[in-house]
């Protein structure tokens, strides 16, 4: 063998170099279509990314859906339907909505308003552009937030332009305002069109658009919506709420004293929204008529097609609700659903309904809130039911959201079983037992027992031994088990003392 010369050394390393390249480059590619996020490129874990990809695909392939009772089978078949189907969905709803106004509601500041109107500045746009995972799924246009990370120097100057027409009054975010809605299964073996989500995927130019605008709502939000509320709002966090109905129970259990908590379901609430009431809400807040006009263009403008099995079909107009995936829609929900709690408040105020507290002297509750995750809270007297039953009912009428009263639940503390059939009649849902999840949680009198952690501690082990990962490298596992298990009971561990049992496990 002959040593080789300076330049076949050079031309070895460039080959070499070009190969990592491509290997890093084909790992990249596999990590976005996988959706493994939470593990990063360059640990030689393109085989898991693969596999985790393939799979995705298996399970999100829909080879037959039953559309209004209907079995339809095939592409072919299928996507007309589902294009249908999502037209007549999204149409302008032809009912009347009575209107709805609170003279109490808490108003902007002057300052607020000024702030919220002010022209868009670079740097809250490159903080909208930077804040975002990069390797989230793409809209219609394929370009992901990568994509105007890396090149931010070259495309900044377009997209601040597209800002400037909107907050000049000019319709150009209607073009860039088209999304594609995917369908992802809420449950497994899913074979109704009820049994899926659609998740709109948007253009990432109207996606920064649109953070700019729920930034500064952002801002402002937690001086007008009520403290019962405790989503996408700064400062406030997602075991808030639970804590409060968690005490409650607990105490009302203690104390032998009586009480109820209505678990409220809404049915498809985000696309159920009457637009004009949430422009009301917002006009009775205070916000000014250009702010709610620039609202108006995003949310009216708004188009989409249907990704079926990869393929896009169709293309209509969607002219009721607000899009899941569109980062404006989570803070204009809970301006909406902010009423209910206004409702409750004011019911309260008047000695129509009561709510309940922890101890005889403590602050009453009526009401907490995730977005649409709702539970009511009140005493035990049929007053109290009626009057919640009435505000529910009051609340649909307005605000185009409707309730499944066959999975709302009724949860009693220390009530006869003859008032609960009472109670059960009047309010229009069927009792259950606790350990009702809210917020993702199971709501209970007192502490979790050993066994109803089983369930975690399973889901826990599984995860440790499963297929996954056998195919991560040493370094792949290791975020593996501080990025994703350790989150598996963390959420729990923020409200309940885990058993000594279970802590060994």
């Amino acid at each position: 063998m002959r040593t080789l010369t300076d330049t076949e050394v050079t031309e070895r390393r460039r080959a070499k170099a070009g190969v990592a390249e491509e290997l890093k480059m084909e790992e990249v590619e596999w990590r976005q279509r996988s959706k493994a996020l939470w593990l990063r490129a360059g640990d030689n874990n393109t085989r898991f990314f693969h596999t985790v990809a393939s799979q995705r695909k298996r399970a999100n392939h829909i080879n037959a859906i039953n559309i209004g009772g209907r079995l339809l089978t095939g592409q072919a078949e299928i996507a007309p339907n589902l294009v249908d189907h999502f037209t007549r969905a999204y149409r302008r709803p032809r009912r009347w909505f009575p209107k709805w106004k609170d003279e109490e509601l808490p108003q902007l500041t002057t300052e607020q308003w000024t702030n919220l109107v002010s022209e868009f500045n670079e740097e809250e746009i490159r903080r909208a552009v930077f804040s975002s995972e990069g390797d989230k799924a793409p809209g219609m246009d394929g370009f992901t937030f990568r994509f105007y990370q890396h090149f931010w120097p070259l495309v900044k100057m377009d997209v601040i332009g597209v800002l400037n027409e909107l907050h000049s009054g000019g319709p150009g975010v209607g073009r860039l305002n088209a999304s594609l809605f995917t369908l992802i299964s809420k449950r497994e073996g899913a074979t109704s069109i009820d049994d899926y989500r659609p998740i709109c995927l948007v253009n990432v130019c109207y996606m920064i658009i649109a953070k700019v605008l729920a930034n500064r709502m952002k801002d402002i939000s937690a001086d007008l919506i009520e403290d019962s509320q405790a989503a996408f709002i700064p400062g406030r966090n997602l075991q808030d709420g639970f804590v409060v109905a968690q005490e409650i129970i607990a105490a009302l259990h203690k104390e032998k004293r009586s009480g109820i908590a209505l678990k409220l379901d809404f049915a498809k609430a985000y696309d159920s929204v009457n637009r004009e009431f949430l422009y009301e809400v917002m006009e009775q807040h205070g916000f000014d008529p250009h702010w709610i006009r620039m609202i108006r263009r995003c949310t009216d403008s708004a188009h989409g097609s249907v990704l079926l099995n990869g393929e896009p079909h169709g293309f209509f107009s969607i002219d009721r609700g607000l899009r899941q995936g569109d980062p404006l829609s989570p803070i204009l929900f809970i301006f909406v659903v902010n009423v209910l709690s206004r409702m409750c408040k004011k019911a309260m105020q008047r000695g129509w309904f009561s709510g309940l507290a922890g101890s005889s002297e403590g602050h009453r509750v009526a009401l907490v809130q995730y977005a649409d995750d709702t539970m009511m809270l009140f005493e035990d007297s049929i007053e109290s039911a009626r009057a919640a039953h009435f505000i529910a009912f009051c609340f649909e009428l307005v605000s185009g959201l409707r309730l499944n009263w066959s999975k709302c639940a009724l949860l009693t503390v220390n009530v006869p079983d003859v008032r609960i059939s009472e109670m059960t009649r009047i309010v229009g849902c069927a009792a259950q037992d606790f350990l009702t999840r809210i917020l993702g949680l199971p709501l209970c009198r007192g502490r979790l027992r050993k066994a109803e952690w089983e369930p975690l501690v399973e889901r826990f082990q599984r995860r440790l031994a499963g297929w996954k990962g056998k195919l991560l490298s040493y370094g792949g596992r290791l975020t593996m088990l501080q990025a994703v298990l350790s989150s598996l009971p963390l959420f729990y561990l923020s409200v309940f003392r885990i058993p000594r049992g279970c802590s060994s496990a």
